[in-house]
C-alpha cells in the first residue's frame, strides 16, 4: 500500500492527479509483475496483463447509473481492469455510493500484486467518498 505521509490531497483539483498518479501505481505494479513472471512462464499460462491505457479506455465504455456498483472479474490478473473501472468512477460528477468487488485469480503471484492494487482502490475511492 503506497502511503503519501502528510501530503494528504482533497477532491478538486487535485482529484485528476491523484487519480493519474494512482492509475501509474497499478502500471508499475504490472510492469514488476510482468518481468517477475517472464514471457514463457505467462504463454503455458495464456496470461495477458492488462496495460492500463486498455484498461482505462475499457473502463469509459461502461455505463454506470446506479448508486451501488458490483465488479465481477473472473481473472483479475493483478487489478488493471478493476482500477481502472475505480478511477472512472472516481472522477465522475455522479459517484456511485458503494464499489463491491469480487476478484478471482488463481495465480499466488499475481494474488500478491492484486492484493496491493486492491489496497490503492481503497484509497481512491476514500478520497472520493465511496464505499470500497
Amino acid at each position: 500500500m503506497l502511503t503519501t505521509g502528510s501530503q494528504t490531497q482533497t477532491l478538486g483539483s487535485q482529484s485528476n492527479g491523484n487519480l493519474q498518479n494512482f492509475l501509474n501505481s497499478v502500471e508499475l505494479l504490472r510492469l514488476a509483475a510482468t518481468s517477475r513472471l517472464g514471457k514463457s512462464y505467462r504463454e503455458i499460462r495464456g496470461q495477458f496483463l492488462t496495460p492500463s491505457t486498455v484498461a482505462t479506455l475499457m473502463a469509459g465504455m461502461f455505463e454506470f447509473g446506479l448508486s451501488e456498483i458490483s465488479l465481477l472479474d473472473a481473472g483479475s490478473g493483478i487489478g488493471s481492469l478493476l482500477a481502472a473501472v475505480v478511477a472512472e468512477l472516481c472522477q465522475r460528477q455522479k459517484r456511485p455510493q458503494s464499489i463491491h468487488i469480487t476478484a478471482y485469480e488463481i495465480d499466488l503471484i499475481l494474488i500478491e500484486y492484486l492484493e496491493q492494487v486492491i489496497d490503492l482502490c481503497c484509497v481512491e475511492c476514500d478520497r472520493a467518498g465511496i464505499v470500497l
